[in-house]
């Protein structure tokens, strides 16, 4: 729809950072739960915590916390704004991504393999959108190249809650593995110059 690419053009490609700074402190961002309770995009085997406590070692402590299973890296200067409610897990590269809910696969960028730890990597992003069936969309990011469409996946495909729909990599702004996650909404406020607000997740 033409709401969606608007909103997709506001977080890709002509996102201005001054603008995102600008806004990064006003209270219209923190309030806004999701609407129902997601599942985890990532699994919880011993071997996966294993690998991530690796990662973790590597961080400064005051980077670090824990959510459910899951360490988690705090990212200051990107999770601002309508990023806010973002969430970096910090897992290594190949690990396989789960659908949080049913929903029908609405972007695809999975052709990047750049990185890099500034904003000027952000359009090298390789990412996967899901819209719900309640309005919202999750949003799963720094993927490997090509690792939806080795799945047999593409725009407009349905996927069930646990399906695997793709696996981490390295592209675009990180410093690090990880997955970059994110269930957002339209949100179309004077408030609001970017299109999309980020929600409080609710995990089961």
């Amino acid at each position: 729809s033409d709401e969606h690419q608007k909103s997709k053009r506001g977080r890709f490609r002509d996102m201005d950072m001054d603008l995102l700074q600008k806004h990064s402190i006003d209270l219209y961002w923190d309030d806004e739960t999701t609407q129902s309770t997601y599942l985890f995009p990532l699994s919880h085997s011993e071997i996966l915590m294993s690998e991530s406590s690796k990662l973790v070692a590597a961080l400064p402590p005051n980077r670090v916390y824990t959510l459910g299973p899951y360490s988690m890296a705090d990212s200051p200067e990107s999770h601002i704004g309508s990023f806010k409610h973002a969430l970096d897990f910090l897992v290594p590269v190949a690990t396989p991504v789960y659908a949080v809910a049913d929903g029908v696969i609405m972007e695809i960028k999975e052709h990047c393999e750049r990185w890099g730890d500034g904003p000027e990597f952000r359009d090298y992003l390789n990412y996967l959108t899901v819209k719900h069936g309640n309005g919202e969309f999750s949003q799963y990011c720094h993927l490997q190249k090509n690792s939806v469409s080795t799945r047999k996946l593409k725009v407009g495909d349905h996927v069930r809650v646990g399906q695997e729909i793709t696996e981490t990599g390295m592209s675009g702004w990180m410093d690090g593995p990880h997955l970059h996650f994110i269930v957002y909404r339209h949100d179309i406020n004077p408030q609001n110059p970017f299109g999309f607000k980020s929600l409080k997740v609710c995990f089961k």
